[in-house]
């Protein structure tokens, strides 16, 4: 397994420092993906030739972390999307259909509830790409 594959899994940007956002700005904090530094310290380790085994666990482990990081942050959207689907009676599927296809106005809440549920499926497709069920 290449330490760059998050890089390369087109869900990231090439960060600016030492991280890679990816969305949106209310979540700043929750939604940096924290993998690229690691990507650097796997290399290393890797050139050093340090004991393979050692590698896979270090990264089976930075995987786990980041994909508990990632399934709190998902728990946190669809909270909040919650809120937007009770107060408009609509699930976030149904709303997003109906945004894209111009049938709603641009309320500050339908752009609040179109970010979360951007937020919600990139996450969730992050998710998936983390523990390899890319389907």
């Amino acid at each position: 397994m290449r330490a760059d594959f998050i890089m390369n899994s087109g869900f990231c940007e090439k960060p600016k420092g030492n991280a890679i956002n990816i969305y949106p700005r209310k979540y700043k904090d929750l939604m940096v993906m924290r993998m690229y530094p690691y990507a650097d310290v796997i290399e290393k380790l890797v050139e050093a030739k340090v004991d393979q085994n050692f590698v896979e666990q270090t990264l089976q482990k930075l995987l786990e972390r980041e994909r508990f990081i990632i399934q709190n942050n998902l728990a946190e959207c669809q909270k909040e999307m919650k809120v937007f689907e009770k107060k408009y009676r609509m699930n976030s599927d149904e709303f997003l259909e109906k945004f894209n296809k111009g049938k709603l106005d641009d309320r500050d809440d339908y752009i609040k509830w179109f970010s979360l549920k951007d937020t919600y499926d990139r996450l969730k497709r992050l998710d998936r790409h983390l523990s390899g069920k890319n389907a």
